[in-house]
Order: C-alpha cells, then sequence, then structure tokens
C-alpha cells in the first residue's frame, strides 16, 4: 500500500485512459429544468446581453467534424453543445437558495490587490470578463470571493474564484462525485515506457510534454452559469464568462474536452500513446508532439513556445523522468518542499479547518 502506484507487473496492459474514457462517458448535463424556468435570472440576461456572451477561441465545427466517427456521439454531442452554448457544471440549484447572494468580500494584500487588478484588466481586454455594470448585483447574481495565489513550479500568480465560500456557496450546489476524473498518470507513463523497452529493445530516445495556455478560460460557460460567476474588485461588478479554477465541476469539464483531444490525436492522427493530466500533454518521440501541437492549432487552442519541452529526460507533473535509467524520482527539494508545506499546513490553524483556495495552493 505504501508503494502508491509505482510498481508494475508484467500483465498489465498499457493504454491511454483518459482518451478511452471517452468511450463510455455519460453525455456532459445542460441547465436544469427548474433553471431554464429562472425567470429572475432570464429577465436580468434579456435586459443586459452585452453583459453575457460565449467566449471560446475554439473551432467547434471542426473539433465536431474530426470527432464525426467517434463512437461515442452523445458525449461528443454534449461537449461540443457545451462549447457552443456554454457548459452546465452539474449544479442543481435548491429551490430555497436566494435570487441573489453577495459573499464577494475578502481582504487581500496590497500584492495580491495589484496581480488581481491586473488580471481583471487582462480578461476584459480578453472579452472573458464583461465591463463594469457598477458597484450592485443585478437580480439573478451571485458574487464570490477573489484571490490570487502563487503558481506552482513558478514566481507567477494565478487568480481564483472560491467558490467554495460562505452559505449559498456555489460549490455546494454541486455533487461531490461531479469533480471525478480518470486522469492519465505516472503508472500509466511507465507501462508505455514498458512496452516500447519490450518491443524495441531499448527506451524511447526522447520524452515530451505540451501544455496550452490558460487552459480552464478557454472554455465557456452557460448564460445561466455567468451570471452566478460575478467578480468584485474595486467595489465594481464584472461577469466572468468563462470556466474558472475554484468550480468543483471545472476538471470535469475541462478534462471531457482535453481527453476527445487526446482521441482525434490517437485515432485520426494516427499517433499512439499520447496521455494528458488536466492542461499537460506528455508521451516520448518528438513526432507526437508535432502533431499535437499542430492539431492545437487547427482548432484554435492557444499554446506558448515556452511550454512546449522535450528532451532524453524531463520533469513531468512533478516527476523527473529518465527512460534511459526506467526511473522516475522527485528532486530532494521538491521533497523537502513538500513536507514543510504539508507541516505548515496542519499546524498552523488549531481547527485544521482551510478555505479551498489554500487547499488549492498546497495541491498545486
Amino acid at each position: 500500500r505504501y508503494t502508491h502506484g509505482f510498481l508494475w507487473s508484467a500483465d498489465e496492459e498499457p493504454g491511454t485512459p483518459s482518451a478511452t474514457s471517452t468511450l463510455y462517458a455519460a453525455p456532459l448535463p445542460s441547465p436544469p429544468k427548474s433553471e431554464l424556468n429562472n425567470t429572475t435570472t432570464w429577465e436580468t440576461i434579456n435586459r443586459y446581453p452585452h453583459l453575457f456572451k460565449i467566449v471560446t477561441p475554439i473551432n467547434v465545427t471542426h473539433f465536431k467534424g474530426l470527432l464525426q466517427h467517434h463512437p461515442n456521439q452523445p458525449y461528443v454531442q454534449s461537449v461540443c453543445r457545451g462549447l457552443r452554448e456554454g457548459f452546465w457544471p452539474h449544479a442543481t440549484i435548491p429551490p430555497d437558495s436566494p435570487d441573489t447572494f453577495d459573499f464577494s468580500d475578502r481582504p487581500q494584500s496590497e500584492e495580491a490587490l495589484s496581480f488581481i487588478r491586473a488580471q481583471r484588466d487582462k480578461e476584459i481586454a480578453a472579452d472573458r470578463f464583461s465591463i463594469t455594470f457598477g458597484p450592485d448585483l443585478l437580480p439573478g447574481m451571485f458574487s464570490s470571493p477573489i484571490g490570487a495565489i502563487p503558481k506552482p513550479h513558478s514566481t507567477g500568480m494565478r487568480l481564483i474564484t472560491d467558490q467554495s465560500a460562505g452559505p449559498h456557496s456555489l460549490n455546494s450546489f454541486i455533487p461531490k462525485d461531479a469533480a471525478a476524473v480518470r486522469y492519465d498518470n505516472m503508472h500509466d507513463l511507465g507501462k508505455l515506457l514498458r512496452k516500447v523497452h519490450k518491443k524495441y529493445g531499448r527506451p524511447p530516445a526522447y520524452l515530451f510534454k505540451s501544455d496550452c495556455s490558460e487552459a480552464f478560460r478557454r472554455i465557456p460557460m452557460h448564460v445561466l452559469w455567468q451570471i452566478r460567476q460575478i467578480v468584485t474588485v474595486d467595489g465594481q461588478r464584472h461577469v466572468d464568462r468563462c470556466l474558472v479554477f475554484g468550480n468543483r465541476g471545472a476538471p470535469n469539464i475541462w478534462c471531457a474536452f482535453m481527453a476527445l483531444v487526446v482521441w482525434i490525436v490517437i485515432h485520426i492522427k494516427q499517433i499512439e500513446d499520447l496521455l494528458h493530466y488536466m492542461d499537460d500533454a506528455f508521451s516520448y518521440e518528438m513526432d507526437p508532439q508535432v502533431a499535437l501541437l499542430r492539431l492545437w492549432d487547427e482548432l484554435g487552442l492557444p499554446h506558448s513556445i515556452k511550454k512546449q519541452e522535450f528532451g532524453p529526460s524531463l520533469v513531468i507533473i512533478g516527476f523527473h523522468i529518465d527512460p534511459a535509467c526506467m526511473s522516475m524520482t522527485i528532486s530532494h527539494t521538491a521533497r523537502e518542499e513538500l513536507v514543510s508545506a504539508i507541516l505548515q499546513f496542519i499546524n498552523s490553524s488549531p481547527s485544521r479547518r482551510r478555505p479551498l483556495y489554500q487547499w488549492q495552493r498546497l495541491l498545486g
């Protein structure tokens, strides 16, 4: 039980679990009838249509065309519908929930506030935040607190929305199993490396890792959810139109899209053995990386050069993978930092109760 998936047996079949999971996954939900009939939210949306938009760079028509032979068409159709109409994050709004609720007040350090302001301006420029509509919430709106947390393995920060905060939190409307995702992991990569070694008598010469930029922010949310994603900065309100860090259903929605992208690479582009973990795709040799980046270009999915890595050994989701030695390790510094963070996390609060953003900071 202490091996945590880092033992491999001779009879294990290698595969690509995330892409394979799309064959039997249930379709993603649309808003429930109770929300489609919610007159309060629709009156606000119809009265202020400029605040609510479906914003995504993804070429949905081309994406759907590449998936026309996918065996699970109900699932494919649900993801394509989400890209066109906005996704609904498995939420059921209780009938006794208030029509409008504000829990946005949260003190920020000057450093965090400076970052939040800059990020707000960036999001408005990208059309993912609406322009401000003033200091007051409109009927049907919810506003959750926001914050800034350090990005893992980086000096940068990330804007998060704490949708678990307070009474009537948005995440309390979403069942916990909505967050369930079959991530590809290091055990899966190990099986693929063992397969290559067995087939060719040597390990692969290269590994690669590719990262698409601002992954969650490329995914649009349904207008009936956008109205509950009001961001408050300096007392001014903005509609957040896209998927946020801090939503319980966000990993499921993003991975539903990304798993289909990986399926396309494997079954349409004929590049085998591609894995992904959230916004990181990884495998061995360089041809698959080229095919993946070309597909991202076809689909309109942005990526930056600095996030595309390859080499004879590579750090992938925190593990140093060395095919020549057939080894996976965590650096001594990373282990010390992890132990220190865990000790600080469990010792500094008498109640040991933590807000969502602190858990996210620890987990990276």
